[in-house]
């Protein structure tokens, strides 16, 4: 879902960017979405266990994307056989 190429995924989403001041619908969000350049800073919460492992790969994606930062968070950090186990 980071870049330009349009999927069934990302055509769900909503682009927000503070620069954009008003409310858009979705046709407004995919055609803005086209003309900017991939994004650069990336969040990912999840909601239950994540783990280092999950982390570290995030990480290593975010390097090949030449993100600049990526932030990972989750409301729950386990071990590899906790999170097997979920």
């Amino acid at each position: 879902m980071i870049g330009t190429a349009q999927t069934n995924e990302s055509n769900d989403l909503c682009y927000l960017d503070p620069k954009v001041m008003h409310a858009m619908s979705r046709d407004t969000s995919n055609a803005v979405r086209a003309r900017q350049p991939p994004p650069q800073d990336v969040i990912l919460f999840v909601i239950g266990g994540g783990n280092y492992v999950e982390y570290q790969n995030l990480v290593d994606y975010g390097k090949s994307k030449n993100l600049q930062r990526v932030t990972y968070g989750c409301t729950e950090l386990v071990n590899p056989r906790q999170f097997t186990d979920q």
